[in-house]
């Protein structure tokens, strides 16, 4: 592989430091080897809870390079670290000569310091913040807000991975109670997102539904 022969993981630990010296302590950096399903540097882990070593983010990195831009960055987006706290993320992709994922560079930065300066400037100066506009179209809202719920249930149904059975689970139960699948065309987004057919998300459904019935009736 020709990142391998130019020794492109050094290279990367040393962007990354340089990106969480230059960020300061409120950025987690992170280099992922999504080959071997590895951390191979972070810096400020503590705001995820990650270290160095081996990793299941794989599954939700491969589905948000699915939105990278044509230089493979994904800037800014949602998402939440250790108790919730929200962070502001952005990713580089990089992929080998064969155009498969192999690295990806991870900037998660804590973002709550400076909402919480902005409410105080917003009491201070008597003033509210703007509601953020709706994305256009409403095929793009469903879509991004599916997916931005499923990558949070992914978070959340972890040490699983979605690509088993019990990590398949544990997403589909959680998406069921937010009421995912009351919304239009959610069904063949999120199967698409989870790699199955609807047949096999239905059989899921109706296992979920039938260990529903268990407990009530226990």
């Amino acid at each position: 592989m020709h990142g391998e022969e130019c020794g492109l993981p050094e290279a990367l630990r040393g962007v990354a430091a340089l990106l969480a010296g230059v960020l300061g302590p409120h950025a987690e950096v992170v280099v992922h080897d999504l080959a071997r399903s590895e951390i191979l540097f972070i810096e400020n882990g503590e705001l995820t809870g990650r270290a160095p070593g081996p990793t299941d983010d794989g599954d939700s990195i491969r589905l948000l390079a699915e939105d990278a831009d044509e230089n493979g960055c994904l800037i800014g987006y949602r998402s939440s670290g250790k108790a919730s706290r929200p962070l502001r993320s952005s990713n580089l992709f990089l992929r080998d000569g064969a155009g498969r994922l192999r690295y990806a560079v991870c900037v998660n930065q804590d973002v709550a310091p400076f909402q919480q300066a902005r409410l105080l400037l917003d009491e201070l100066s008597g003033t509210a913040a703007p509601a953020a506009p709706a994305p256009d179209g409403e095929g793009a809202t469903l879509r991004q807000l599916a997916r931005s719920i499923l990558l949070q249930e992914i978070e959340r149904a972890k040490p699983f991975s979605i690509s088993t059975r019990e990590g398949r689970l544990a997403v589909l139960a959680r998406l069921e109670e937010k009421g995912v699948f009351d919304m239009r065309d959610a069904v063949p987004q999120v199967c698409e997102l989870l790699h199955i057919s609807q047949a096999t998300l239905y059989n899921y459904q109706r296992e979920l539904r039938g260990e529903e019935k268990k407990r009530d009736r226990g």
